[in-house]
């Protein structure tokens, strides 16, 4: 009795063993869920700035402005009247764009232009201490004299420190926020923190 017992366990086994691994393997999603959860490994990514692509020079209300004022302005789409493309290669001061994006606001909004520099001689007490900019919660990765933004646009800036001593590393961060909708939304928000709470 013990024998056929134990052949009886011997064949259930190997058939619900079986089962398993042919449902794993047919389902991709159970697979990746375990191999997630189980792999240790840290993958490690190295962000490099390309400097050699070609980008189209904008054009506000016929009048050429830097790349960085648009994105950091991030024009209200209320207040744009059209957009047109042109897809033909040109230079401005010996700079090649592959082409021309022109944008006709409806107001003939005028952005108040500011490099990060001369805004951080203007707003802060930091002097020549090296310094971050974020703006929006984005790092900026150019040269603070060449990076524009609208100082028209700007809700608030906070000025942070960054100290590692152990690196020798003392920095000012300067996080910017610009008067987008929802940083205008979250500015209003009143927050109440309990025991507890950092």
């Amino acid at each position: 009795m013990k024998l056929v017992v134990l052949v009886s366990l011997l064949f259930l086994s190997n058939y619900a063993t079986g089962q398993i691994t042919s449902s794993l393997n047919s389902n991709n999603k159970i697979d990746s869920i375990f191999s997630n959860v189980f792999d240790t490994t840290i993958n490690v990514i190295y962000i490099k700035k390309d400097s050699v692509q070609k980008k189209p020079a904008f054009f506000l209300d016929g009048k050429y402005i830097p790349a960085s004022l648009l994105s950091s302005s991030k024009i209200n789409p209320n207040k744009i009247k059209s957009i047109n493309v042109v897809s033909e290669p040109f230079k401005i001061d010996n700079i090649d764009y592959w082409g021309k994006v022109q944008i006709v606001s409806i107001d003939n909004y005028i952005p108040k232009p500011i490099s990060l520099k001369a805004l951080k001689e203007k707003y802060t007490n930091l002097n020549n201490k090296p310094t971050l900019f974020m703006i929006d919660g984005n790092l900026v990765n150019e040269e603070n004299s060449d990076y524009i933004v609208d100082e028209k646009n700007i809700l608030s800036i906070t000025v942070d420190t960054l100290k590692v001593k152990d690196e020798k590393i003392d920095l000012a961060l300067v996080k910017i926020l610009t008067k987008s909708e929802e940083n205008i939304k979250k500015s209003k928000e009143i927050r109440i923190k309990g025991i507890g709470e950092n």
